[in-house]
């Protein structure tokens, strides 16, 4: 959907916490996210929730070329 340029937005929420096991992956790694170029995004709200959750909130711009 974000290829075809049919979302405007992100919403991320971060807790503090690290979870997973020693052979579960963590990050996307960008190579297999399937985007032909990196994806310009503009940060618009940050908010900080209860027990230390972060809300950050972006606006999607287009893909670099």
């Amino acid at each position: 959907m974000l290829k075809e340029g049919l979302i405007d937005e992100i919403s991320v929420i971060l807790s503090p916490w690290v979870v997973g096991k020693v052979d579960t992956a963590h990050f996307i790694d960008p190579a297999v996210s399937g985007l032909p170029r990196p994806c310009h995004l503009k940060l618009k709200h940050v908010e900080e929730l209860d027990e230390g959750l972060v809300w950050l909130k972006y606006d999607v711009l287009k893909l670099k070329s």
